[in-house]
């Protein structure tokens, strides 16, 4: 892959949205070429910078983000395709946080027929699914979760039990 790149030399390199362990050595990358990044330390961006690589972050573009929102509900939608192999129609689902990837997985679950209840911590939060026509709960070890499809787009530690839902 290495001989591979330094033929190819592509002008855009998008790199994932948390900083990766390691680097790309400097020799790898062509000149003219932009770094796009996600979350990432000014130490581990200071080589490149200093090699002269146009660095952006993508993830202070407000239309990226909400696009990659958008992505994530869809592949949501085919992970639940391929590993359950039903419907949504019908189905029961509790959306854990309402931020961007929140709203979209809500919304592309109400529109293919779940039932969906939106479940956070912000009272403003919960105010706003309310009024966009969800059932909303408060996020406390007391949602009900029998016989539903937990849906976490709470950007921290994933939670798969009661034991590990975050303390309130």
């Amino acid at each position: 892959i290495k001989a591979k790149t330094y033929q190819i030399k592509p002008p855009n390199i998008v790199l994932p949205i948390l900083e990766m362990d390691g680097s790309i050595p400097l020799e790898l990358i062509g000149i003219g070429t932009s770094l796009y990044t996600g979350v990432v330390s000014e130490e581990w961006l200071r080589p490149y910078k200093q090699g002269g690589i146009k660095v952006e972050s993508y993830i202070q573009e407000e239309l990226f983000i909400w696009e990659n929102a958008r992505i994530t509900a869809e592949g949501f939608i085919l992970a639940y395709y391929s590993e359950l192999g039903c419907t949504v129609a019908g189905k029961r689902f509790h959306v854990a946080g309402y931020g961007r990837v929140g709203k979209m997985v809500a919304d592309v679950l109400a529109s293919l027929g779940g039932v969906v209840t939106v479940i956070a911590r912000s009272v403003e939060q919960l105010s706003e699914a309310k009024l966009r026509g969800f059932t909303v709960n408060q996020l406390s070890v007391n949602v009900n979760l029998v016989n539903i499809c937990l849906v976490n787009t709470v950007p921290t530690k994933g939670f798969s039990s009661r034991q590990d839902l975050p303390p309130l």
